[in-house]
């Protein structure tokens, strides 16, 4: 993040500037308001490399359309499963995945 970046974001977030020679101010409040929005904004937009126990929106979001995703293939399977008598194998293996 450089210089511009930040006066994107404060400009977006409608902090109040003051620009004197060239340099760039924000007070200290607002700076923590523009911080804030930032955090929050990465806990949807970021990227990074999570397991199943993170807990940020989106993370937990997508775990959840996945879980019911499988459990509906896993459903549609198990009439596969009885017509061929698979023992329920193929349902159960999607299931598995949800977890």
């Amino acid at each position: 993040m450089n210089r511009d970046d930040i006066i994107r974001m404060a400009r977006e977030q409608g902090l109040p500037e003051t620009e004197v020679e060239g340099v760039f101010t924000v007070n200290s409040d607002d700076l923590g308001r523009l911080l804030a929005a930032e955090r929050e904004r990465l806990k949807w937009d970021g990227i990074h490399s999570c397991g199943n126990d993170c807990q940020r929106p989106a993370c937990v979001q997508a775990r959840e359309q996945r879980a019911r995703i499988y459990e509906e293939c896993a459903k549609a399977v198990e009439v596969f499963d009885k017509t061929f008598q698979t023992g329920g194998v193929i349902a159960h293996a999607i299931r598995a995945r949800i977890k």
